[in-house]
C-alpha cells in the first residue's frame, strides 16, 4: 500500500494542529493503530522519496542531512530508499549515529544493512547534490538554532540547490512559524500525519516552499476527540458563501455596497476597494470621497456610482439604501474624515473598518457588534495600545 500524497491546496486536510497535539496523534496511532514509531518513520521517508521524485524527477544525486531526533530518522529512510532506486546518495549526519536512539537508530541500522554508509556532515558536498533533504530537526525544535545546528542550516541555504524539508523546514517553529532564529529555505516541504499551524503563521511562507501532506495510511476520524487550534477555509466553504448565480441575476439582486474614504491626495485605496468590490460580485457599489478624489476614482471605473461628500449629512441617503458600509480605505485622520468616521459608526449598518478608520479606532475606542476590523500588524499594535508590531506578527 502506498501512503497517499495531496499537493492542491484545496486537498489539503481542513485540520491545522499545534505541535503537542500532532504528537498526540502520532502516540494515538501508535497505540490504537496498531503501527510501531519505526512503521510511521518507514511510511513518512517513501512519502517524502515520492514527493521528491515528483518534484525532482532527473535528480541523481541526492544529500541527506541528518540531526538527531526523529527527523533525522525519517530522513535516513528516504536516504536507504533513494540508494535502492539507484540514486547517489550521501547521508551527512550533524550528531554522530551512535547517538541516534529509537526508531531513529533502527533507520541507521538498516541503512547499514542496505550497504549505506554515513558521513559526517560536510557542507563541501553540499553544491554537487541535486536535491537536499533537510531532516535536521523538524517539529523537535526545543531551543534556539545553534553550534553545529546553526552552521548546517546556513550551510543548506547557501548551497543553491532545491531542499525538500521533511515535515517542517528546520530552525522555523512548529507553532508560530518563525525561525528559531535561523530556518532552513526549504523548496518544498512534505508533512506528515497532521498539519502544523507553525506552517501557516509568521514567517512560514519565506520558508516552507511548496507544500504536500502525507496522511501515513492513517483513517481520517484519528484525533477526532481533539480540538484543532486553526482550520484552513477550503474551497467547500467558499462554495457556501458564495452560491451559484442564478442566470436571472442583475446588479440589483446582488447587494449595495458604500466605500467611504479617499481623504486629500489620497484616492489611491479608496478606487482600488471599490474594484475590489465590483470584482467579486457586488451588483452596485458606491462611493462617498472627497471632491478632490472623485475624478481619480471614476477614471478608470465609471461604472462605480461616486459622490462627492462634505459631511455625514451627506450620506444619509446612501446609508439609507446600501447593506453594508466599508469605511477607512485612504480616509486619512483629518477633521473630515473624523465626522465621518464618528457618525458612521453611530449607524445601524453593517460595517468593515479598514486603514484610517481603525487608526481612528485606535484614538477614540468604540464598542460593536456588528462590524468586521481588518487590521495590519501596524494598526493592530495601535488598536492593542501597549503592543509592539514585533508582538503582534509573533502572537
Amino acid at each position: 500500500m502506498t501512503t497517499p500524497m495531496t499537493t492542491l491546496p484545496e486537498r489539503l486536510p481542513e485540520r491545522v494542529w499545534s505541535a503537542a497535539q500532532v504528537r498526540e496523534l502520532e502516540e494515538l496511532a501508535i497505540r490504537a493503530g496498531g503501527v510501531t514509531e519505526y512503521e510511521l518513520m518507514c511510511r513518512a521517508g517513501a512519502a517524502a522519496l515520492r514527493a521528491l521524485l515528483r518534484r525532482w524527477p532527473a535528480a541523481r544525486s541526492i544529500a541527506v542531512i541528518c540531526g538527531a531526533g526523529n527527523n533525522a530518522g525519517d530522513g535516513l529512510v528516504v536516504a536507504r530508499l533513494a540508494h535502492a532506486a539507484g540514486r547517489t546518495v550521501k547521508a551527512l549526519l550533524v550528531v554522530p549515529a551512535g547517538r541516534l536512539k529509537g526508531a531513529a537508530a533502527q533507520a541507521a541500522d538498516a541503512c547499514g544493512a542496505a550497504g549505506l554508509a554515513f558521513g559526517a556532515f560536510d557542507a563541501r558536498e553540499l553544491g554537487n547534490a541535486d536535491v537536499i533533504v533537510d531532516a535536521l530537526l523538524g517539529t523537535g525544535l526545543a531551543r534556539a538554532v545553534a553550534g553545529d545546528f546553526r552552521a548546517a542550516v546556513e550551510a543548506v541555504n547557501a548551497a543553491g540547490v532545491p531542499v525538500l524539508a521533511l515535515d517542517l523546514p528546520s530552525g522555523l517553529d512548529a507553532d508560530t512559524g518563525w525561525p528559531n532564529p535561523v530556518a532552513v529555505r526549504a523548496s518544498a516541504t512534505v508533512t506528515f500525519l497532521g498539519l502544523k499551524q507553525g506552517l501557516f503563521l509568521g514567517a512560514a511562507p519565506d520558508y516552507c516552499g511548496a507544500l504536500d501532506f502525507a496522511d501515513l495510511e492513517l483513517p481520517p476520524e484519528l484525533g477526532a476527540g481533539l480540538s484543532p487550534p486553526m482550520k484552513r477555509l477550503v474551497l467547500a466553504e467558499l462554495e457556501r458563501a458564495l452560491p451559484r448565480r442564478p442566470r436571472s441575476a442583475h446588479k440589483g439582486s446582488c447587494g449595495k455596497l458604500l466605500l467611504v474614504g479617499g481623504g486629500p491626495g489620497m484616492p489611491g485605496a479608496i478606487r482600488l476597494a471599490a474594484e475590489a468590490a465590483l470584482r467579486v460580485g457586488a451588483g452596485l457599489v458606491y462611493v462617498a470621497t472627497h471632491r478632490d478624489s472623485v475624478a481619480t476614482v471614476l477614471a478608470g471605473r465609471p461604472e462605480i456610482i461616486c459622490r462627492s461628500v462634505g459631511s455625514a449629512k451627506d450620506l444619509e441617503d446612501l446609508v439609507s439604501v446600501v447593506d453594508g458600509v466599508v469605511l477607512g480605505p485612504g480616509l486619512g485622520q483629518s477633521a473630515w474624515a473624523y465626522g465621518l468616521w464618528r457618525d458612521l459608526l453611530r449607524t445601524d449598518v453593517p460595517l468593515v473598518l479598514d486603514a484610517d478608520g481603525l487608526n481612528l479606532l485606535a484614538a477614540e475606542p468604540i464598542e460593536r457588534d456588528d462590524w468586521l476590523l481588518t487590521p495590519h500588524p501596524g494598526e493592530a499594535a495601535r488598536l492593542l495600545g501597549s503592543a509592539s508590531v514585533e508582538s503582534v506578527q509573533r502572537d
